[in-house]
């Protein structure tokens, strides 16, 4: 078919939505009670607030959304749960990204219909989003469909055999599974790396409240000294007198300094153990960044090498496994 003969079944579509029908006044009451029964979840992320939920009514329509599954998704995605925040946007883009090629003017008929929709033998015409180079079509976009190529023009070289080869989707969908657990083990550890900052700061703290403990026991020691010299000398100036009481009072404030000075000892010991501590938590911070920026180098070479990575572990493991101990063919392996 033709994008003319696209363009000519897009409109008859269109003409058959705008159609006032019974079922079309039907699922219109429906949403309206819906929205009445279903409270408006507030937007607080900016991220959510522009997109839009698909306008058709028809629950057949692929692209088609109801009010209170929007909402559910809205709330999902603005919690602090990961997996069930990552899953409610992943939802909202792809209805979002459907419901704009599918009902506006940000679509446009696909020049060569994608595999998918073929396949499915959809009576809506395959729309792609206008300009920007866009390859994937709507359907492909709200499913999630890997390999569409809607987008390229008609008399292409192109072709999709490599798609269709499903050893080929297989080893594609093991390594996006071992990226996907890379990926989940990376959030762990930024996850434990945020808990270390957390200690790290809570140490910190404790260690500037003890130097403000440290200094004023220090202008108290000052003050202490001050006393004691002064004593000192009234000491000298009344010799003449009860020397021996004088002595006890100077004796009982050396026990004192002596004492206080024992107690600044203990806190410049305690503020270097917590230094000591502040310099292996700052070692192991700087160690778990190191494991970090080796976890990202492993992603980033796992996502440009997994064809290359993928052969030469069935190269090994055809050279280790033994021909004895190989299935016949006509027998499944152990």
């Amino acid at each position: 078919m033709s994008p003319s003969s696209f363009a000519a079944i897009d409109a008859k579509n269109s003409k058959e939505v705008q159609a006032d029908s019974p079922a079309d006044s039907e699922l219109t009451e429906l949403s309206e009670m819906e929205i009445d029964t279903v409270p408006e979840v507030p937007i607080l992320d900016r991220t959510l607030a522009n997109l839009r939920r698909p306008a058709t009514e028809d629950s057949c329509a692929f692209w088609y959304c109801s009010y209170a599954k929007w909402q559910d998704w809205l709330r999902d995605a603005q919690q602090s749960d990961k997996p069930k925040k990552k899953t409610a946007r992943n939802n909202l883009f792809k209805f979002d990204a459907a419901g704009r090629i599918m009902e506006t003017s940000d679509g446009k008929v696909a020049p060569h219909p994608c595999r998918w929709c073929r396949r499915e033998n959809y009576d809506m015409v395959c729309m792609i989003l206008r300009g920007e180079g866009e390859m994937v079509c709507a359907y492909c976009k709200r499913h999630g469909k890997g390999g569409c190529n809607a987008g390229r023009a008609e008399g292409s070289d192109a072709s999709d055999d490599g798609i269709e080869s499903d050893e080929g989707l297989q080893r594609v969908s093991a390594l996006e599974s071992l990226v996907s657990e890379l990926q989940h083990n990376f959030e762990k550890l930024q996850e434990s790396h945020e808990e270390l900052q957390d200690d790290h700061r809570i140490y910190k703290n404790g260690w500037h409240k003890l130097q403000e403990e440290l200094f004023e026991l220090d202008q108290e020691y000052d003050k202490l000294r001050e006393e004691l010299v002064s004593l000192q000398k009234f000491h000298q100036d009344l010799q003449e007198g009860d020397q021996a009481e004088l002595r006890e009072d100077y004796h009982s404030l050396r026990e004192d300094h002596q004492s206080l000075r024992e107690d600044y000892e203990s806190l410049r010991e305690d503020q270097q153990a917590l230094q000591a501590t502040n310099r292996a938590l700052e070692v192991e911070l700087d160690g778990l960044k190191q494991r970090m920026g080796t976890h990202d180098r492993w992603l980033e070479w796992f996502k440009s090498n997994y064809y290359t990575a993928t052969r030469d572990i069935y190269i090994m493991w055809m050279k280790l496994w033994p021909t004895s101990a190989r299935a016949p063919p006509d027998q499944p392996a152990i």
